[in-house]
């Protein structure tokens, strides 16, 4: 009776292996009402984390399978930066996409920061008690930009380049302003 039990336990388990990956590769399965319905697999979301602690000129970032970057910390010495567009890491070069929280905390005599048009969004905290005054959006679209991405910030004035239409201009004010950001919007 107990190999019998053995038996039909190893027979269900190899079963279970056997049509698992079928049901996972889109076949067809019956629904509870009747008709035949497609199973679905996940899809994984467009950033999946590839490697944290990456670094390029010093400056920390986090890359993604997909080929792209975020700036974790921008480490720099001179009073004016931009935001790079790419960054190589163990001979492959990342899209710099995101700019994440605390990415100018630590860049203590860093005044002027220049966003190009390859950054696609600004996380929260992103210039949360940092030393940057001024910032220069240099870019056509507007950014998704979070709700407390200027809390504690020194950001006095955003310069906005007149190449951004009017319409993109106004969303960007508006996203300036959900970000907590209360100093001067001006157009270069």
């Amino acid at each position: 009776m107990v190999n019998l039990a053995k038996k039909f336990a190893a027979l269900a388990i190899a079963m279970s292996l056997a049509v698992a990956p079928v049901v996972s590769m889109g076949a067809t399965t019956g629904s509870p009402t009747g008709g035949k319905t497609e199973a679905t697999t996940e899809t994984k979301p467009e950033y999946v984390r590839k490697e944290t602690g990456a670094s390029d000129n010093g400056s920390a970032f986090a890359t993604y399978k997909t080929g792209k970057a975020s700036l974790k910390k921008l480490k720099t010495s001179k009073k004016s930066a931009t935001v790079p567009k790419t960054m190589i890491y163990r001979g492959l070069t990342y899209k710099v996409c995101v700019i994440r929280k605390y990415a100018f905390t630590k860049a203590k005599k860093l005044t002027t920061l220049t966003v190009g048009s390859n950054i696609v969004r600004i996380n929260k905290y992103a210039f949360y008690k940092s030393k940057v005054k001024t910032v220069k959006f240099n870019t056509k679209k507007v950014p998704v930009i979070s709700k407390k991405a200027f809390r504690k910030s020194e950001v006095k004035t955003i310069m906005i380049t007149r190449k951004m239409s009017a319409k993109n201009f106004k969303k960007l004010k508006k996203a300036l302003k959900k970000a907590k950001f209360k100093g001067k919007i001006k157009r270069y």
